[in-house]
């Protein structure tokens, strides 16, 4: 049977619209996602679109399938995946945005790992800081605490600073720095410290296997600004017991992926220092 060439048009701007439709419904997803600084649920999602809720889990399924939504299994919550802020790369300079990127990466790492996700800095010239941290879901954690000093020598948070810090800082630390034999694994000599920084330096990523608290590992990688200046470091950090030493390390290479990934977005020291009294990523 012959089809008009008026039936044929009006055919297709109806699936033209139809089309349209359905990636007005997908951006109104994304749009309802964006719009918290937390997980939310398909309800919430359906509240803030009017959207049918079969129409939401579909298109989460799609975009979470992809890489733009993440979904946090123990809620069955979800947030914005960092593929989705990958297409704004253009608005990457402003401070808001790139620490919204930030706690994006941290909460990757947490839902991969299941285990306490860190961010620090430098605290003078020989501690460090923790400048916000994201809880294990599971109920026993970490202590560590926002604002907390620690040593550099004897975590993996503070040793991928150090390694990466210039040749005189170093050199200052190794020659001054007093360190203190925490458990039988601490390296507390000069000698010991600077061959695993080289060590450090090799791999792209420090390891702390109980140097400075029994039963807790660590791996941790550091954040450059545009200059190749070392401004923070990321590190997952998980009782041993439950998290061997050889299994965190199997994250190190998606850690490292992410550091790498935050050095090229154009963060500097100011905003580190800055997030302690602004609470920007908490």
């Amino acid at each position: 049977m012959a089809i008009s060439m008026q039936a044929f048009r009006k055919g297709t701007e109806m699936e033209n619209e139809k089309k349209t439709y359905n990636y007005t419904k997908t951006i109104d997803v994304l749009e309802a996602l964006a719009s918290s600084q937390s997980y939310i649920g398909v309800r919430e999602i359906n509240r803030k679109t009017g959207l049918s809720v079969s129409s939401i889990y579909r298109i989460l399924s799609e975009l979470q399938e992809r890489g733009y939504v993440l979904k946090n299994p123990e809620n069955k919550k979800y947030r914005i995946g960092s593929k989705a802020l990958s297409l704004t790369e253009n608005l990457m300079n402003r401070p808001g945005n790139m620490m919204y990127l930030v706690h994006v990466y941290m909460s990757e790492l947490n839902l991969n790992t299941k285990e306490t996700i860190h961010l620090a800095c430098l605290n003078g010239a020989f501690s460090g800081m923790y400048l916000s941290k994201i809880d294990t879901p599971h109920a026993i954690g970490l202590l560590s605490k926002v604002g907390r000093k620690f040593p550099l020598y004897c975590t993996g948070a503070g040793k991928a600073l150090l390694a990466y810090s210039p040749e005189p800082f170093v050199k200052n630390y190794l020659e001054k720095a007093e360190m203190e034999k925490f458990t039988p694994k601490t390296l507390y000599t000069p000698e010991m410290l600077e061959k695993d920084l080289i060590e450090i330096r090799r791999k792209g990523f420090a390891v702390d296997d109980e140097e400075h608290h029994l039963n807790t590992v660590c791996v941790a990688a550091p954040i450059f600004d545009s200059g190749g200046n070392v401004i923070a470091s990321m590190s997952i950090a998980a009782p041993k017991y439950r998290m061997p030493l050889e299994h965190l390390t199997q994250f190190a290479g998606i850690l490292v992926e992410r550091t790498q990934a935050l050095s090229q977005s154009g963060l500097t020291a100011e905003m580190m220092n800055g997030l302690l009294r602004n609470k920007e990523i908490e």
